[in-house]
């Protein structure tokens, strides 16, 4: 998310939810830490936040996954 993901989200979520209801945290470099959007539906008033786990937990997504038993990925990335 620290990059390229991360300006896909806040983009849509900025179009859907509007700019003053979108935050971010950027580090110097400009990459995303977290990206918080709050939400309403009804009378319900919920926070998502979404963290790049690799600055939480210096490991992967599958290694998270591993670590943690849970069921991740079905198979590993096929660039062709």
């Amino acid at each position: 998310m620290g990059g390229f993901d991360g300006n896909f989200i806040v983009k849509g979520l900025m179009l859907q939810l509007g700019k003053d209801n979108v935050q971010n945290m950027m580090d110097a470099d400009r990459k995303f830490i977290q990206i918080n959007a709050q939400i309403t539906i009804g009378e319900v008033k919920m926070n998502i936040v979404f963290k790049d786990s690799m600055r939480v937990f210096n490991i992967s997504l599958e290694g998270l996954c591993k670590n943690f038993g849970v069921a991740g990925k079905l198979s590993k990335y096929d660039p062709d």
